[in-house]
C-alpha cells in the first residue's frame, strides 16, 4: 500500500466523524459501528512510515494527511467521551 491509498481510509473515517454533527446540531449520539479510532490510529501510523521514504513535495502531503487523521481522531474521541451515556 502506497500513502495515496491510505486517502480511501482517510476519507472513509471522515464519513464516520461526520456523526458528531447530529450529535451537535441535535444532541443525537450515534457513533459508527466499526472501530473508527483504531482506523485512525492505523492511518496516522501508516502516515508516518510512508512519510520517512518520501520526497519534499511528497513529505508536505503526507504530513497534511498526518494532522488532519490527527485531528479526527481527536474529534471523535471527544465525541465518544462527551456522548456517552
Amino acid at each position: 500500500m502506497t500513502w495515496k491509498e491510505v486517502g480511501g481510509d482517510l476519507a472513509l473515517a471522515d464519513e464516520h466523524v461526520t456523526q458528531v454533527i447530529p450529535f451537535v446540531d441535535e444532541g443525537i449520539f450515534k457513533p459508527a459501528r466499526g472501530d473508527v479510532m483504531g482506523l485512525l490510529e492505523g492511518i496516522a501510523s501508516r502516515l508516518e512510515r510512508f512519510g520517512e521514504g518520501a520526497t519534499t513535495e511528497e513529505r508536505e502531503v503526507v504530513d497534511a494527511h498526518y494532522r488532519y487523521a490527527v485531528l479526527l481522531h481527536r474529534i471523535y474521541g471527544e465525541f465518544l467521551r462527551i456522548g456517552a451515556p
